[in-house]
């Protein structure tokens, strides 16, 4: 070690040095090369990738146009969305069963009344006053053609006590089947 000059040194760090930088660049031609590759016309992983996209752009593009004249588009269809409403953040009900009914519409020859009956999935489920409130005022707020037309609240009682006054309910136990109706036209 005594004969360890600074020009040997030098030489050796700079050997070491370009062993290091070697190494760093032949990773970085192995990646420049992986994304040539990926970018090759004709075989390449974008370009596949940009066809299957357009592929499925133009399909969903079909899907929509068809959807649109159909009548159960959107809000348009009462069932979704109702489902949709049960599961905003603010409602949080979940999955409800829904059964439906209709009668004559009292707008006119030309319309029927569709009557949802709304219940929760789980009728051993409790919910808050707030809970129901918000679904039905969301309901209601949201859509022009559904009107909550009645609701009926039931305690969720452990010791089922025959008879307690309204406001001596605990929080969190109502269990709960409500009535919407939507007003529609004839054949939609």
């Amino acid at each position: 070690m005594g004969n360890v000059t600074f020009a040997k040194f030098m030489i050796l760090l700079c050997l070491v040095g370009s062993g290091v930088l070697a190494y760093l660049d032949w990773n970085q031609y192995q990646s420049i090369t992986a994304l040539r590759s990926d970018l090759r016309p004709g075989s390449g992983k974008i370009e596949k990738t940009v066809i299957e996209t357009q592929k499925l752009g133009r399909r969903y593009a079909e899907l929509q146009k068809a959807l649109s004249g159909d009548a159960l588009a959107g809000k348009d269809n009462p069932l979704s969305y109702i489902y949709e409403i049960a599961d905003k953040p603010m409602v949080d009900l979940g999955t409800v069963d829904i059964q439906t009914s209709s009668r004559a519409g009292v707008g006119g020859a030309n319309t029927v009344d569709k009557i949802y009956t709304i219940t929760p999935a789980n009728r051993n489920r409790s919910f808050d006053k707030s809970s129901i409130a918000n679904f039905l005022f969301t309901l209601e707020e949201k859509s022009p053609r559904i009107r909550v037309t009645k609701i009926t609240m039931d305690q969720l009682n452990q010791d089922q006590r025959p008879q307690i006054k309204p406001a001596q309910y605990p929080v969190n136990s109502y269990t709960f089947t409500a009535q919407v109706t939507s007003r529609e036209r004839k054949g939609e």
